[in-house]
């Protein structure tokens, strides 16, 4: 996506998340029975609602599971992760990847790439997106999606939309591998941050061994400690629109 609409994105009032919020719930969760509601037919979405998983603009399931929808400031792009292999052509490796949907082209878009666009040799998951839907955030095992990833455990990585790169977040101060695996990472809806947990002591100042809570600047690449004093884990980070 070019970096004008992406930058005239970030400018536009809000106009309809809330609304998309349930929109996109649709993705993740299954219609079920309840007593005394006539059920949609199999397949069915109901009136009101867009099927963003689609294969062809919101009629057609992929086929196979979408799950944890995120949604931009102003409504118009969701991302989620897929095994769905039809979403998108070329997709032939059978692996969770993170996708792009967006309402206003009905175009869909593969995010968890290298810079050179390839894909990952391994599963990606958790998205989060900023506000002008330039940066993407997520998990993933691929060893590949940058240079030197050898230490085999879930790593954060940062993907922008209009630079066309992809960063690993959760590394040292000092640019050294994690040896114990993330699992959650958030941006801000600016973009500026990104905040990540970790069991590893990852900048000098952290000299607990429980799992702690760091933040990552996306225009600098410094990263501090968040949770140092506590006397426990911290994880699961959200954090919020300004960083």
């Amino acid at each position: 996506m070019d970096a004008a609409r992406i930058r005239e994105r970030g400018n536009r009032p809000g106009r309809r998340g809330p609304a998309l919020v349930f929109v996109v719930a649709l993705v993740a969760l299954q219609l079920v029975t309840v007593p005394g509601v006539v059920a949609e037919p199999p397949g069915t979405i109901p009136d009101g609602l867009l099927l963003v998983s689609s294969i062809d603009g919101g009629t057609t399931t992929g086929n196979d599971l979408s799950a944890h929808p995120v949604i931009n400031g102003d409504g118009s792009l969701v991302a989620f992760h897929s095994v769905a292999s039809d979403l998108l052509a070329g997709d032939t490796n059978g692996f969770a990847y993170i996708f792009l949907y967006d309402i206003d082209s009905v175009e869909m878009e593969l995010v968890s790439l290298a810079d050179d666009e390839s894909q990952g040799n391994e599963h990606s998951w958790w998205p989060s997106i900023s506000n002008d839907g330039r940066y993407v955030v997520f998990l993933s095992d691929a060893s590949d999606l940058v240079a030197d990833d050898t230490n085999g455990i879930t790593d954060a990585f940062l993907r922008d939309r209009i630079a066309g790169t992809t960063i690993r977040v959760n590394l040292s101060d000092l640019g050294a591998e994690a040896t114990t695996p993330t699992s959650r990472a958030w941006i801000s809806g600016d973009g500026s941050t990104v905040v990540f947990d970790s069991g590893d002591q990852l900048v000098a100042s952290d000299t607990n061994p429980y799992v702690d809570v760091y933040l990552f600047e996306t225009t600098t690449g410094d990263i501090t400690g968040i949770s140092l004093a506590g006397d426990g884990d911290s994880n699961w980070p959200v954090v919020s629109d300004d960083g």
